[in-house]
């Protein structure tokens, strides 16, 4: 792919296994609740809620922690100490949701060196910020989806991409990432090259086509 001058990435499932980090800091809430104010409120609980509320929130910008605080407050409602349990409960979610990182192998080595020849941007849906996970400075352009009304695959949240790295050609982009509905078709659409990340090795019972398909940061090197 030499005409490639721009790399995008997905950033949850695809630099780092964020589902693990979430579940971390799910039962760390619950174990919270329960241990200071015998609270029996599940981490299953916790992430229904949040995803009830996140539903309801489509088509608007959104934060996510804003979200998932008012999810708290769901659980919360009408016990006498809501607020105060709240404020702990994010405090606590906050500093293990984004004070632990689960990196995916060779993803770090992989970005630093791909810094050195390609202009670097992450785009993603949710909130994960590489800024705050230990790579400061490795990317050029950041957009996180929950400043937009509009997430991937819509085209428009691409071509913000476009607009912001200064994208002229969406050929010379190759977008990078685990969801075959999110970035894959979402690249495809915009006339980007589309690779998708497939660590699991996951079968592709889709009719979403991907211009390269890896299994490891270690094969993108190579392929670019």
């Amino acid at each position: 792919m030499t005409c490639i001058k721009t790399v995008s990435f997905d950033a949850d499932q695809t630099l780092f296994d964020f589902q693990r980090t979430l579940e971390d800091a799910l039962n760390a809430v619950s174990a919270f609740l329960y241990d200071d104010f015998g609270l029996q409120i599940s981490a299953q609980v916790l992430r229904s809620t949040r995803d009830e509320i996140y539903e309801q929130s489509r088509g608007h910008a959104m934060e996510m922690l804003t979200i998932r605080r008012l999810s708290f407050q769901r659980v919360l409602v009408g016990h006498p100490d809501c607020d105060m349990i709240v404020e702990q409960a994010m405090q606590l979610f906050e500093d293990v949701r984004f004070g632990t990182v689960y990196w995916y192998p060779d993803t770090r080595e992989v970005l630093r060196q791909l810094k050195e020849q390609f202009q670097l941007v992450l785009i993603t849906n949710g909130n994960s910020d590489p800024e705050r996970a230990g790579l400061e400075g490795v990317f050029d352009h950041i957009l996180l989806g929950e400043k937009f009304s509009f997430k991937k695959p819509d085209p428009r949240i691409f071509h913000e991409m476009f607009k912001l790295a200064k994208v002229q050609n969406p050929a010379t982009v190759c977008h990078v990432g685990d969801s075959l509905a999110h970035d894959v078709k979402g690249a495809n659409g915009v006339g980007a090259v589309s690779v998708w990340f497939n660590a699991e090795g996951q079968s592709n019972k889709t009719d979403i086509v991907p211009n390269h398909t890896i299994s490891s940061m270690s094969e993108l090197t190579e392929l670019l």
